[in-house]
């Protein structure tokens, strides 16, 4: 008889482990993800204000300009959990900022 529940009980860990790992997995993929387009997303906004209050004046500005206008805090990157660089350069096309790459 206890070889049966062992054997229910294995089998029930395997099928939790089977099924469980991969979906956490993904879980927290897709949560990392949407963290890092809400902080890309913060940033592009604080752009776009800039070029609409016309105090952005050039098509290209770096994070670090933003700062010192006032329009944007020190944003984290969470895939590496330190702060986007200064110099990042955002650029402005056809009433649309975008990250330079």
């Amino acid at each position: 008889m206890s070889n049966v529940k062992t054997s229910f009980w294995l089998t029930v860990l395997a099928s939790l482990v089977i099924i469980g790992l991969p979906t956490i997995l993904k879980i927290t993929k897709n949560h990392e993800e949407r963290m890092y387009l809400v902080a890309t997303k913060k940033i592009i906004e604080s752009a776009e204000t800039c070029f609409y209050n016309d105090e952005c004046l050039q098509d290209e500005i770096t994070i670090g300009e933003l700062k010192q206008k006032g329009y944007l805090l020190d944003v984290i990157n969470p895939q590496t959990k330190t702060y986007f660089e200064d110099d990042l350069v955002l650029i402005w096309e056809n009433n649309h900022v975008s990250i330079k790459k």
